[in-house]
C-alpha cells in the first residue's frame, strides 16, 4: 500500500493526547488524517479471505431465508462481492475478491449466519437488552465493557437466526469472503533510526464455510512503499501449521506456484509491491486461525520527520461484534533514534501514551480509553535540527558458530547516520539541472500526465540562482534548451508549458543518447552542483554499457561529476540498472509500481533532492584498513534526505569515526563521529534490504556469480526475499516447525520436505516478491503501463500457458498474453519465471534476456528500430 497521504496526514491539524502518569516529555501529537490507497482495489488493511467455489462449501442459513423482499440495494451495505472474470481458473490467486460494498458492485451480497454482522440493518434496528444482549444473540455472547479488551468474549457455539431471521442474499461463486476476528489485533511497531520492523498478530474464524468442508484461505497484506514481509506463521488448530521461509532460487524450482500439488509455476501472482498474498491450503470450517507476521518497511522522510504509515483500516464487520475500534486493537510503538539526543516527537493517528523514555529512545502504546479514528496507524519523529548531527552505532556479532559450522556474515556492522538542518538555518549549494524525461509511447496516458505535473513541480522548486533544461527523449531527443537557463520565474513558466505540449508519447526508448547529452552540457559547469534526474519506464538492451560510459565520464570528472538520481516507472523498466546507475552517479534512486502515485513519489524524490547542504563525502576509519559501506560512494546530504551509511568491517572497529565532505561555502566540512552501543538496534536486520539491493545490482552489472551467491547467502540468512531467492508456504506441525527454527539458528543446512506435510498441499512458492530485470521486448512493444489491481481479477489474472517448456518460444494459445496489468503476465515475474528452470534457462537469470524471445515475432530488432 502506497503512502499516497502521508505528507497531507502530517501537514493536518493536531490535538494532543495526554501523557503516561509519570511521563516526563510533552504529550504526543495526533494527526488527525484517513488514509486511502492509491490503488482503490486494495484491502485497506491486513485480511483474511474464505475461498468459497461451491454452494456446498457455503454456510447456508435455513431454506427459504434467502429471498427475503424486504432486502433492498438501500441495505446491501454489509458485504459486496466482486464477480468472477469469464474464463478465470479456480484459484484465490486469480479470482476477485470481497471487498466492502461501496456502490460500484452490482454483485449480490451475503451476511454470515454463523454471527449476525455489526451493521446489520435489522439487528441494529432491535431494542438492545439490558445486558447490551439484543434479541437472537448468540447464546453466552457477552458484549465487551468499554476500555476492557481483556473481557472479550465470543460463544463458538453457531448462532441460529431469529424469526423473523435477517434476510440473507447468495454471492455469485466462486468469491473470496472475509474471515472474522476473534481476538485483539495486536501491532509491534519497531521504529530504528529509518526502518520500521512491524509484528501483527490476531485470530480469525472461519465461520463461512459449511460445517464437515475443507476450503482454502487468502491472506492479504496492504505494505507501505518498499515494504518487504520476512515471515508469516499460522497456526490453523489440530496439530496444523502453516510456515514461510526463504530459500535459494534453484531449490524454490523444485516446487509448485500455489497450494494446490498439481499446481505449475506460471501460476504465480504478479509483482504487486503494495500487496502481499498468501494462500493457506485446505483449512477446517469452523477453525480459528491464528496468525502472525512480520515485514519491514523504510520510514519516509518529509518536513523533517520520519514517519511511518501501517493500512489499518479494518471494515466494521470484521470486528467481534459490539467491539469498538479501540478494544479490538492494540499497537505499541519504539523508537530508536540511533543517538543519545532526545527524541522529538512528531505527529501521531491514534491517541497514544508513552511508556518508556531514555534518550534516543522512547516507547509509546495505543490509549484504549479514547476516541480512534477509522484511519491507517501513522506515526513521526522529528530529525531537522539547528546544524548536521552524525551519530555512529558500531556492533559486533552476536554469537560464536558452533562447531564445523560458520555465519552467513561473520564481520561486524556499523551505521552512520547523518541528519540535515533546517533550511531555514543554513545555506544549500546552487544548482545545474537537466531533467531527463521518457516520453516513448507506453508512456502514454495517466502516466504521462502525471510525469509531466511532477516535473513542473520539480522546475518551482528550483531557485533564481540554479539553472535548468529538460530534455524528452525516445528513440529521439528534443530538448527546452540546447543550453542551462537561469531559473527565473518566466522560464521556468515557459518550460512548464513546453513539457506538457511537446513531451507526447511516442516512440521507442534510447537512454544513452540522452544521457551523453546532458553530462556533455554540465561538464562546463562550475560554480553548482550539477544534477541528472532519469525518468523512465523501460529497459533497452545496452545498461552495462551505459553504466560503464557513466563511469568514465564521473571519473573524469572528479569531485564536480554530475550527480544522477534515477526514477523508474512501473514493471517493464530494469530496477538494477537504475539503482546501479544511481550509485555510480552518488544520486538518489526510486521507483513506482502503481501508476496511481506516480506523481506524488516522482515529486517527493525531486523535492527531497531540491537542497544539497554537503557534498563529495568520503568516510575515514583508522586502524581499519578495509570495510564495506553502502551506499559507496556515499551520496550528498540534503535538507530533505537524511544520511544513513551502512557497512561491514573485520577485526576491532576503533573509537571513532571520520566524516568529510564540501560546504556550499566551498569550505571543507569534518567531523569525528564516536563509536556508541545500542544492542537494542538489530543493525544487520535494518539495513539488510539495501545492501542486498545494492550487491544485487552490482552481481548483475559485473555478471558475478559470486557476488550473486553473498545475495543469497545473506537473504537466506536474514529471512529476507531477493532477485535470487524465494519464499515458500508450507504446512507442517508446531513440533516440525519448531524444529527448524532451531536447526536454521544453529546454522545447519535444512532440507524443507524433512518438515513440511505435503497431506493437502505442496510446498508452494509465494507469487509476486520480485521486481525483476526488466522487460526489453515489452519496452519494444510500447506496451502500456496500466494499473496493478487488488487481490482480485484485476491483479491476480492467470494467464495459460505462456511459454513452451521445450524452447522457450511463445505459444500458439497465449492470445492473453498482454492481459492484466498490460504487461507480462508471468514471464517477467521472478518468482514465476525462475521456478521452472526447465522453460527458462534460455532466458538467463530472470527476465534479462526475454527480449530474445521475441525472435519469432521481430526477425530482426534493427529492422524495427531503424522503420521507426
Amino acid at each position: 500500500m502506497g503512502d499516497a497521504p502521508f505528507t497531507a496526514a502530517l501537514a493536518a491539524g493536531a490535538k494532543y493526547a495526554a501523557p503516561a502518569e509519570n511521563a516526563t516529555s510533552a504529550p504526543v501529537p495526533q494527526a488527525m488524517s484517513t488514509s486511502t490507497s492509491g490503488n482503490k482495489h486494495l484491502p485497506k488493511a491486513p485480511m483474511l479471505y474464505a475461498w468459497i467455489t461451491t454452494m456446498a462449501q457455503l454456510a447456508m442459513p435455513e431454506p427459504g431465508y434467502g429471498n427475503d423482499s424486504r432486502f433492498d440495494a438501500n441495505q446491501k451495505q454489509g458485504w459486496g462481492f466482486s464477480e468472477a472474470p469469464s474464463g478465470a481458473s479456480d484459484s484465490p490467486a486469480s479470482i476477485p475478491t470481497v471487498f466492502p460494498a461501496n456502490g460500484t458492485s452490482q454483485a449480490p451480497l451475503v451476511m454470515h449466519t454463523s454471527q449476525p454482522p455489526s451493521d446489520d440493518p435489522y439487528h441494529n434496528a432491535r431494542p438492545a437488552q439490558a445486558n447490551g444482549q439484543y434479541p437472537g444473540d448468540p447464546p453466552g455472547y457477552v458484549p465487551s465493557p468499554s476500555g476492557d479488551p481483556a473481557n472479550l468474549k465470543v460463544d463458538p457455539t453457531p448462532w441460529s437466526p431469529p424469526h423473523p431471521p435477517p434476510p440473507v442474499a447468495i454471492p455469485q461463486l466462486p468469491a473470496l469472503i472475509p474471515l472474522k476476528l476473534v481476538s485483539l489485533l495486536s501491532l509491534e511497531i519497531e521504529c530504528h533510526i529509518s526502518t520500521a520492523f512491524v509484528t501483527m498478530e490476531a485470530s480469525w474464524q472461519l465461520g463461512c464455510a459449511a460445517k464437515g468442508t475443507k476450503v482454502d484461505c487468502l491472506f492479504a497484506l496492504p505494505v507501505s512503499h518498499q515494504g518487504t514481509v520476512t515471515a508469516v506463521e499460522i497456526d490453523m488448530g489440530g496439530g496444523r501449521m502453516y510456515a514461510t521461509l526463504v530459500v535459494p532460487k534453484d531449490e524454490a524450482a523444485g516446487y509448485g506456484a500455489q497450494g494446490s500439488k498439481d499446481a505449475i509455476p506460471q501460476d504465480s501472482a504478479k509483482y504487486n509491491p503494495q500487496l502481499f498474498r498468501l494462500t493457506i491450503p485446505q483449512v477446517d470450517a469452523g477453525s480459528t486461525l491464528q496468525l502472525k507476521v512480520t515485514w519491514f518497511q523504510p520510514m519516509l522522510f518529509n518536513q523533517g520527520k520520519y514517519g511511518v504509515r501501517i493500512p489499518l483500516q479494518l471494515p466494521p464487520w470484521v470486528l467481534p461484534r459490539g467491539s469498538p475500534l479501540n478494544q479490538a486493537l492494540s499497537v505499541r510503538c519504539l523508537i530508536n533514534t540511533g543517538s543519545n539526543q532526545p527524541v522529538g516527537l512528531g505527529e501521531f493517528s491514534h491517541p497514544m501514551k508513552q511508556t518508556h523514555v531514555a534518550p534516543g529512545q522512547i516507547a509509546l502504546v495505543t490509549d484504549a480509553f479514547k476516541e480512534w479514528p477509522d484511519s491507517d496507524f501513522v506515526a513521526s519523529y522529528q530529525v531537522w535540527s539547528q546544524e548536521i548531527l552524525a551519530s555512529l552505532i558500531v556492533q559486533y556479532p552476536q554469537k560464536e558458530p558452533e562447531k564445523g559450522k560458520t555465519l552467513a556474515d561473520p564481520r561486524g556492522t556499523f551505521c552512520l547516520s547523518v541528519s540535515p538542518p533546517d533550511p531555514e538555518h543554513v545555506q544549500s549549494f546552487n544548482r545545474a539541472v537537466v531533467f531527463l524525461l521518457d516520453r516513448s509511447g507506453s508512456m502514454d496516458g495517466q502516466p504521462m500526465l502525471d510525469a509531466q505535473q511532477a516535473i513542473v513541480q520539480g522546475l518551482q522548486l528550483l531557485r533564481p540562482e540554479d539553472r535548468f533544461t529538460i530534455i524528452g527523449f525516445d528513440h529521439e531527443q528534443v530538448s527546452f534548451s540546447p543550453s542551462l537557463q537561469p531559473a527565473t520565474l518566466e522560464a521556468v513558466m515557459a518550460a512548464s508549458a513546453w513539457v506538457q505540449e511537446v513531451c507526447k508519447a511516442r516512440g521507442l526508448t534510447d537512454i544513452l543518447t540522452p544521457l551523453n547529452g546532458a553530462m556533455q552540457l554540465l561538464s562546463t559547469v562550475s560554480d553548482a552542483v550539477p544534477y541528472v534526474f532519469l525518468i523512465t519506464d523501460g529497459a533497452v538492451d545496452n545498461e552495462r554499457e551505459i553504466c560503464k560510459s557513466m563511469q568514465a565520464h564521473i571519473a573524469a570528472a572528479g569531485s564536480r561529476a554530475p550527480r544522477i538520481s534515477t526514477f523508474g516507472i512501473g514493471t517493464f523498466c530494469n530496477y538494477f540498472f537504475l539503482k546501479m546507475l544511481a550509485s555510480i552517479g552518488r544520486g538518489l534512486n526510486d521507483a513506482v509500481f502503481d501508476t496511481d502515485l506516480l506523481k506524488e513519489q516522482m515529486e517527493r524524490m525531486l523535492v527531497a533532492a531540491s537542497a544539497p547542504v554537503l557534498t563529495n563525502l568520503t568516510l575515514r576509519i583508522e586502524g581499519l584498513p578495509e570495510f564495506e559501506a553502502y551506499p559507496d560512494p556515499i551520496p550528498d546530504l540534503f535538507c530533505g534526505n537524511p544520511l544513513v551509511v551502512s557497512g561491514k568491517f573485520s577485526g576491532e572497529f576503533p573509537g571513532v569515526l571520520t566524516l568529510n565532505g564540501t560546504l556550499p561555502t566551498g569550505q571543507v566540512y569534518q567531523t569525528t563521529v564516536a563509536a556508541q552501543s545500542a544492542p537494542q538496534i538489530p543493525l544487520s536486520k535494518v539495513f539488510v534490504k539495501q545492501q542486498l539491493d545494492l550487491l544485487t545490482a552490482r552481481a548483475w552489472l559485473a555478471r558475478d556469480d559470486r557476488l550473486k551467491q553473498r545475495v543469497v547467502d545473506l537473504s537466506v540468512a536474514e529471512g529476507v526475499p531477493s532477485e535470487h531467492t524465494a519464499m515458500v508456504g508450507f504446512e507442517t506441525t508446531p513440533e516440525k516447525y519448531d524444529k527448524l527454527k532451531a536447526d536454521r539458528q544453529t546454522g545447519k543446512k535444512t532440507n524443507l520436505k524433512k518438515y513440511a506435510v505435503t497431506k493437502y498441499a505442496a510446498i508452494a512458492v509465494v507469487g509476486g516478491l520480485a521486481v525483476g530485470f526488466g522487460s526489453v521486448a515489452a519496452t519494444m512493444g510500447n506496451l502500456p503501463l496500466g494499473d496493478l489491481g487488488g487481490i482480485g481479477g484485476d491483479f491476480g489474472g492467470m494467464c495459460g500457458n505462456i511459454f513452451c517448456c521445450d524452447c522457450g518460444d511463445l505459444c500458439g494459445s497465449c492470445g492473453d498474453f498482454f492481459e492484466g496489468i498490460g504487461g507480462f503476465c508471468c514471464g517477467f515475474v521472478e518468482g514465476a519465471g525462475d521456478t521452472c528452470s526447465s522453460c527458462f534457462d534460455c532466458i538467463g537469470d530472470g527476465c534479462e534476456g526475454i527480449g530474445d524471445l521475441f525472435v519469432c515475432l521481430c526477425s530482426c530488432v534493427g529492422d524495427v528500430l531503424s522503420s521507426c
